[in-house]
Order: C-alpha cells, then structure tokens, then sequence
C-alpha cells in the first residue's frame, strides 16, 4: 500500500507540475515566439492535436485491455497477448502512415502558411502518433504490473516540459518551424523507446503464439469505440477550428483552453482522491454512503471551483494586454466562456465516475456519442461565424446537455445525484461575485490596480459567505485550520 500512495503521490505532484509547464507554454512563451503571426502558433497546436488523435486510435484499446486482464491471465496467455498487441499497433501504424501521407499533406499546402510544411511536418505527425501509441502500449502493461509513476510522469510532465524546450530553442536560434515540429516528433520517440528500455531491463516480457483472448478481443474493442468519442472533447475541436477559419483562430482558442485545463485541476485531484471510495461503495452495495460522498465532493468542488473561476475572470482582462495584439482579440471572453464550460463538468461532480463502474456504463458512451454530435452540429453552425468564440459557445451548449444527460441517466437508474437540497445556499454568493466583478471595473482605476482589488474582494467574499451559508463546510476557516493542525 505504501508503494501505492508514493507512485500516486508522484504522479499526482508531476500531473500539477505539467499543468503549469503547460500553462506557461500556452499563454506565454508560444505568443513570444510567433508574436505576428499567431498561425504558426496554431499549426503547431494543430499538429500534435492531429497526432493525439492517432494515437488515441492506433492503440486500439489494447492498454486497457491489459490493465484490466493480465492480472487473471497464466503466463502463456500474457506472451499471446503481448505479440498480438504489438502486431496489431504495428500494422495499423503503417496502414495509418500511408493514409496520413495522403491526407495530410494535401491540407497543410492549404493553409497557405509562409512556412515550408510538406513530407517533414507529415513525418513528424506519424513519428509522433507512433510514440503516444506505443507509449500507451507500455502504459498498459507498467499498470499492471504496479508501476504507474514512471510512464504517468512522462506523459503528463516529460512532454510538456519537450513542448517547452522545444519553443525555447526556437527563441535563441530561430529554425524553421518545419526543423522544430520535426525535432519534437524525434524527441518523443527518444522519451518513448527509453520507456520502453526501463521496462524491459526489469520485466522480461516473452513473445508467444499469435493468438488473441477472446475476451481481451471483445473488450479492447468497445474500448476502441469508447476512446474514439473521447478524443472530440479535447482534439476535434482544434481540427475543426483550423479547417473552418484558419490557424490564427486555434492559436486564440489554445490560450483560453488553458484556462479551462486550469480551472479543473482542483476537481481532478479531489476525483482521484475519492475514486477507490466509490468504487469500493458500489461494490459493497453501499448507496447511502455513497450519496453522502458525492454531495460532500460536489460541494467542496462547487466551491474551490466557483471561487478559482472568480480569481481567473478578476485578472483575465490584466493577463491578456501582456500578450501580443495578434493574440487579444476576445481573448477574455473565449477564456470566460472556455472556463464555464469547465465549470459544468466540475458541478455534475463524480457522476460519471460512477456511471462507468456501473453494470450501465454503456449509457456514458452513449452520452459522448450525443458530445459529438451536438458539438460538431453547433459548431458548424457557429465557427464561420464567430471563429472562437463561437467554438466555445458550441462546446458550453453541448457540454450542458450532455452533462444533464448523464446526471439524468443516474438518477433514472439509481436514484443517485450530485445536488441536494443545500445547493441554493451556492446562489447568494454567486449572485454577489458576479455583481463584484461587474462593478468594480466602473470605478476607473488601471487594470492592474482592478484585478488586484478584485482578488482580494472575491477571497474575502467567499470567506464570508461560506462561513454564514455554509455551501462548502470542508473550506471553511476553522475547518482548513484543524484539517492542517492535525
């Protein structure tokens, strides 16, 4: 247990270091390299989003598939499933490579860009989908055999932090973008075939008969389906954006899509936290329990979360006049609307958590179906007209609706809510950090000098109002004070 909670400590305190890597990528180092032209920005946001996306596919399900069955599987099994894995990742990936050749490069001519493009940017998205694929491969098999720290740590902060390099290195010696986007792909094969390496010093993994499981088969499959919807919530977007209104757009978007990733580290955490809870409550056949942990995690996230998104709006308008004027326009506003729309999935809690360790867990796969439609429905209809701006919108009105969904799914099934009857006491505070931050802009002093005034306004409010309405008990001041004496 011990080892446990030092690799998810680990992981945990590299995942929130990767966030801020990013970050600082995001909003301040890429608008320094390209401060006039906020395309190029985007083409390199676009490409590592095309190969995410591959890589999301060519893995197949098969790293899942592994954590959930090697453990019950003998020894010949594993060595068939091991070489099965590896011959369909490796064909796939060439079937791919020749499908990305034909495609891709036909789009990257037109968009026109000044920057020479062509064979080398399509290689390095295949050598880059080829490393996130076997990366997740390896993922797979160093979880089941309960080393998680390692290849977590390299996804979630090693490839940030090559990112990062990656445009510092751009800013002292100035190559062509081409030569930077073809040198991260290579580093990404380096940090991936060295996973690789450490895995096999000390696990010998035998290859055996090319035969499959049929169960792993069957389940890798669904899964397969599963991360195909997964992928529109944090990639498509950026696709479609690019294609429908150019790269300028994606470079605006990236920036206030940031402050959404931001905004959902505090639920992410409390999520990881209480997941072994709900899983072992379900289990158990423990409901009211259960019910009792969601409301508590609800508010606690309601709350933490409210109050981040209150301190990010108080100092977006003093953020962005650091930024090039290329990369201003409607910037506060698309961060807002990116940063609401976060806000809905934080306020439906663990909802989702428990729907997939449910015996109904296809029911959230059929929620991410109506995700994608609906979020490419409105977007069509909203990107060539508002660029994005309008893709955000799109996203907040499909989040809506695919989060009540769920939430109404839940409930029809097992009677089981994120909300009680205590979520009204959020509304006063609400109402009157919303009015805060209306007014206080009206009374003329510099931006900085606001968002500084607002800061200190909005902490204050949510003490005072938490204390008096108690809509989050676990943050109130007595109860951190004895939270950390103890």
């Amino acid at each position: 247990m011990g080892v446990v909670v030092r690799q998810s400590s680990l992981v945990s305190i590299f995942g929130l270091a990767g966030v801020g890597v990013a970050a600082l990528t995001a909003f301040w180092l890429l608008p320094l390299a390209f401060p006039d032209r906020p395309e190029d920005y985007g083409l390199l946001r676009w490409i590592i989003s095309v190969a995410t996306i591959l890589g999301l596919v060519l893995h197949a399900g098969l790293p899942q598939t592994v954590i959930t069955f090697v453990p019950r599987w003998n020894a010949v099994q594993r060595a068939q499933f091991f070489t099965y894995g590896w011959v369909v990742i490796l064909t796939l990936t060439a079937l791919a490579a020749g499908t990305v050749t034909l495609w891709l490069w036909p789009w990257l001519d037109g968009f026109n860009l000044d920057t020479e493009l062509g064979l080398t940017t399509t290689l390095a998205v295949i050598l880059m989908a080829a490393a996130f694929t076997l990366h997740e491969w390896y993922l797979g098999w160093f979880t089941a055999n309960g080393r998680i720290a390692l290849p977590q740590i390299v996804k979630d902060f090693g490839r940030k932090t090559s990112l990062l390099l990656a445009v510092v290195v751009y800013l002292i010696w100035k190559p062509e973008l081409s030569v930077v986007i073809f040198g991260l792909a290579l580093w990404y094969v380096v940090l991936t075939v060295g996973l690789v390496l450490v895995y096999h010093r000390t696990v010998h993994e035998p290859l055996g008969l090319l035969q499959a499981q049929p169960e792993g088969q069957k389940y890798a499959l669904w899964l397969l389906w599963s991360l195909a919807t997964q992928m529109v919530f944090g990639q498509l977007d950026i696709l479609l954006l690019g294609r429908w209104v150019g790269l300028d757009e994606v470079a605006r978007y990236s920036i206030a899509f940031q402050i959404g990733i931001v905004l959902g580290v505090p639920s992410k955490s409390m999520n990881q936290a209480i997941r072994p809870f709900v899983a072992q409550y379900w289990a158990e056949g423990k409901r009211t329990e259960l019910r009792a942990l969601m409301f508590r995690s609800s508010r606690n996230q309601w709350g933490l979360s409210l109050l981040l998104y209150a301190l990010i709006l108080a100092v977006l308008p003093a953020l962005y006049t650091l930024l090039p004027t290329a990369y201003q326009d409607r910037g506060p506003i698309i961060a807002a609307v990116a940063g609401a729309t976060q806000m809905i999935y934080i306020a439906t809690g663990a909802t989702g958590m428990v729907l997939l360790i449910s015996e109904k867990f296809r029911h959230d796969w059929y929620a991410n179906v109506i995700m994608i439609v609906l979020s490419v429905g409105f977007a069509a209809w909203a990107v060539p007209q508002w660029g994005a701006l309008g893709m955000a919108w799109s996203l907040f009105a499909a989040a809506v609706i695919y989060n009540s969904f769920r939430m109404f799914q839940l409930w029809r099934w097992f009677q089981i809510s994120a909300f009680d009857q205590t979520f009204w006491r959020f509304l006063p505070w609400v109402g009157a950090a919303a009015m805060l931050h209306w007014l206080l802009p009206g009374l003329g002093w510099g931006v900085w000098s606001v968002a500084g005034l607002e800061l200190g306004a909005q902490c204050a409010l949510f003490v005072v109002a938490n204390a008096l309405l108690n809509f989050a008990p676990d943050l109130r001041v007595p109860s951190l004070i004895a939270r950390f004496a103890s």
